[in-house]
């Protein structure tokens, strides 16, 4: 019975270091991996033996470089998500606002001001992402003006008031939408209202409103 059990203890032993010696080599073949940037290879290889040595912890690290490696080749919206799993490894939070600010900034070369604004508001104080949100409404209210979409525009400029020449882009944006209100008042023979709107604007000297609110008098 003595010897019996000397022969299970040994057994044990023996399949034990056996185990042991095939994570070292599995290990090191993940090492290898890693070392060469195969990261989705060596995350594979490390979460087989997670209970080794720092295998779990390796898995992580290797996620972040895999984001890193994503984030320098311009693939911000995947190395976001990926960061976003690993929150509270070293900078992942940093680097996550990082690829927000750089996708705002992409969008913002594309025309996509709102879309930027959006971005640029959930990475909070990161960098000058307050003043970018402000330009990115500057930037969409002179996009909105140059579209005649003048009550758009306004808005966007009034919500950002006083940055830049934003006051006057809002005045203008708003003489020129009355502008073309008294002309369509005008056309749809709605006289009175097309008159205060003109003797407003002559008074001011907007565009040749004067020539028309001189009209209404000699009539």
């Amino acid at each position: 019975m003595k010897n019996k059990r000397i022969v299970i203890i040994v057994t044990m032993l023996v399949t034990l270091i056996l185990l042991s010696a095939c994570d070292s080599s599995t290990y090191k073949n993940a090492m290898k991996l890693m070392d060469r940037g195969d990261y989705d290879g060596a995350i594979e290889i490390f979460s087989s033996i997670p209970d080794y040595s720092d295998s779990a912890e390796k898995v992580i690290e290797c996620t972040y470089n895999k984001a890193v490696d994503l984030m320098n080749a311009g693939k911000f919206d995947n190395a976001v998500e990926i960061f976003n799993t690993i929150t509270d490894y070293n900078d992942s939070v940093e680097k996550a606002k990082e690829c927000y600010y750089l996708m705002a900034l992409d969008l913002m070369d594309r025309g996509s001001f709102h879309g930027a604004s959006l971005l640029f508001q959930k990475v909070g104080n990161y960098s000058d992402s307050q003043d970018m949100i402000k330009e990115c409404s500057y930037l969409e209210g002179l996009a909105y003006m140059e579209q005649g979409k003048y009550p758009d525009a306004r808005e966007c400029f009034d919500q950002i008031r006083p940055y830049k020449d934003s006051d006057e882009l809002m005045k203008e944006a708003m003489d020129a939408g009355a502008y073309e209100r008294a002309l369509e008042y005008l056309q749809n023979s709605n006289y009175e209202s097309s008159y205060n709107i003109f003797a407003r604007l002559a008074e001011e000297g907007y565009k040749d409103a004067g020539d028309y609110f001189a009209r209404f008098e000699v009539v």
